[in-house]
């Protein structure tokens, strides 16, 4: 796999890591204090960590299970933020498909105070193969998601999907918006329900989307009382629709070839990149289908531009689509 680090260069007082984000990263505003793309952050380091499992000559089928440790210099940590050199810090790194920092927190890594050189140490950082992706940093271990979401699903009721949620904790949570979707591109919002604010006990929540016969994509936008966003997974949920998959759509994301699945139901798959003539070029084996939208991914290193098809597989079903490849 690659490796690399960045920050904005010695002037660390100039810093400000929104202006030399990883091409994958669109924002550095989870810290809870506003919603504007940057103000994250005073409570990030000015520094990036890229570890590409996807690298053209270098791709992993399947991610890695891996142990990653990070060092900062004090200079990164003190030029320009709200955190000091005494700060506890933890790792996160960016969901580019969800577009957001905050969906897997690392606080139980383990922080160092460096003494000699000046240095900050995360050590212990469990990146777990289902949750890795490229981009990293290191953050304020005080400044967490301001919402821990535990569930999310729908079901059919009475001609009417009922979405049901449940919440552990949350601090600041303003309201939820409830966001459906007819392609899982396109949003709009269909509801609004009110958050408890500040809260460390358990909170079931509903919202019934009347009439709605059709299956469609649903998600929760958390809006805290500051104005700060996240998103939770997508689920799908519809009446009078059967059970099953759909492979959604396919498409190069420029590293790889990505797919789109919705389902309704578990399952496991084989998926293969073919050519023209149905030859298999790569095949990436027993891929796990959850309930709501997946994404998978197949390495493209080596093949050549033209038009191409995927096929998902297994003893029962197949589905397939074309795409082409850049």
């Amino acid at each position: 796999m690659v490796f690399s680090s960045y920050n904005y260069g010695t002037a660390a007082a100039l810093a400000n890591n929104y202006l030399y984000r990883p091409s994958d990263v669109t924002h550095v505003s989870d810290d809870p204090t506003g919603a504007s793309v940057s103000s994250g952050a005073p409570y990030a380091v000015d520094r990036f960590w890229i570890v590409d499992t996807k690298a053209a000559g270098f791709a992993y089928g399947t991610n890695p299970n891996a142990t990653l440790s990070f060092t900062s210099l004090d200079a990164e940590i003190t030029g320009g933020n709200s955190i000091t050199a005494a700060t506890t810090l933890a790792a996160q790194r960016f969901n580019n498909v969800i577009d957001h920092w905050g969906d897997v927190f690392y606080p139980s890594s383990n922080w160092i105070l460096g003494v000699t050189p000046v240095r900050t140490f995360v050590n212990s950082v469990a990146d777990i193969s289902a949750e890795h992706y490229r981009s990293w940093t290191l953050s304020d271990v005080n400044n967490p998601l301001p919402v821990e979401l535990t569930t999310f699903d729908g079901s059919c009721n009475e001609s009417k999907v009922v979405l049901k949620w449940t919440t552990a904790s949350e601090i600041n949570n303003s309201h939820f918006d409830v966001e459906k979707s007819d392609n899982g591109i396109d949003w709009s919002v269909v509801g609004t329900v009110n958050g408890a604010g500040n809260s460390q006990e358990t909170i079931n929540y509903n919202f019934v989307v009347a009439n709605d016969g059709n299956m469609a994509y649903y998600r929760l936008k958390q809006v805290d009382t500051d104005g700060g966003i996240s998103y939770s997974t997508v689920i799908t949920a519809g009446c009078d629709v059967a059970d099953g998959t759909e492979l959604v759509s396919v498409w190069d994301n420029g590293a790889e070839v990505q797919l789109m699945v919705s389902s309704t139901v578990e399952g496991v798959y084989d998926v293969t990149l073919m050519d023209t003539h149905s030859k298999a070029l790569t095949t990436v084996r027993n891929q796990t289908i959850n309930k709501g939208i997946t994404y998978l991914t197949i390495p493209k290193s080596g093949i050549a531009t033209g038009m191409y098809m995927v096929r998902m597989h297994n003893q029962t079903e197949q589905f397939s689509r074309k795409v082409v490849l850049n």
